[in-house]
């Protein structure tokens, strides 16, 4: 045999042992190491799938959380922002009755037109409807009891000060219905009734009307004093109160 040919029949052994043996002993080995590799890749993309799926369900939790507690922020805003509002309008309406009570004057009223007294009547008793409605609802919010203290004793006072104008207008329609139906009658027997004694009639009758003035003038100043002085304590509470759910 050619030389040649027994150096390629030798390296054909040689290369056929070292395939049996990496067949044998390394093959299996690197077989082993992929299998590995790709259930670590397999276990990667399942857990990386399971923590997409955490983190999407997450988001949903947290968007849900958020939008409850902006409907409760919101809830709470509309609370306070109506609680401002009816103390704000408690005071409102409350000055507006105490005001009318005070401003209130019967000068232009005499016995051919007293029963307009009826319209102050009906007024008084509507700046106090008024009032009780801006109460009613503020009373939806009160928890302060400085504050209901002090608010009941400025209203009492003030219906104590309400009261003596209406005995006044109880007093006033009396007097001058007695005046109109004597005068009127004798306004009708024109000439033949003595002019100085009409006058002397008609300025004894003006005493009971003067009389009835003076006292409610009077009783109504000093009612004021304590109705002023509960007055500002009640403003001040609801001042105080305002401040706290607006800060």
């Amino acid at each position: 045999m050619d030389q040649p040919n027994i150096i390629l029949e030798l390296t054909n052994i040689l290369v056929g042992i070292l395939l049996f043996f990496a067949l044998k002993y390394f093959l299996p080995g690197y077989a082993h190491e992929k299998g590995k590799n790709l259930a670590t890749k397999q276990d990667i993309e399942e857990i990386t799938r399971k923590v997409e799926s955490v983190k999407i369900d997450f988001s949903k939790d947290l968007e849900y959380i958020k939008s409850d507690l902006q409907f409760q922020n919101q809830s709470l805003f509309s609370i306070k922002s109506a609680e401002r509002e009816a103390l704000i309008d408690t005071n409102l309406k409350y000055a507006e009755w105490l005001n009318y009570l005070m401003n209130l004057s019967f000068s232009n009223i005499t016995m051919y037109n007293y029963e307009r007294l009826n319209d102050y009547f009906s007024e008084i008793k509507n700046k106090k409807l008024q009032f009780d409605t801006a109460e009613a609802r503020l009373h939806l919010f009160l928890h302060d009891d400085d504050l209901l203290k002090v608010k009941l004793e400025s209203v009492l006072a003030t219906m104590k000060l309400e009261y003596i104008i209406v005995q006044c207008i109880g007093n006033l329609t009396n007097e001058f219905a007695l005046m109109n139906a004597y005068f009127v009658g004798l306004d009708k027997l024109g000439k033949s009734v003595d002019f100085e004694w009409y006058k002397k009639q008609k300025s004894e009758a003006s005493k009971g009307v003067d009389k009835i003035f003076y006292n409610m003038t009077t009783e109504k100043e000093k009612q004021f004093v304590v109705v002023h002085e509960k007055r500002v304590v009640f403003v001040k509470t609801l001042r105080k109160r305002l401040y706290e759910i607006t800060n």
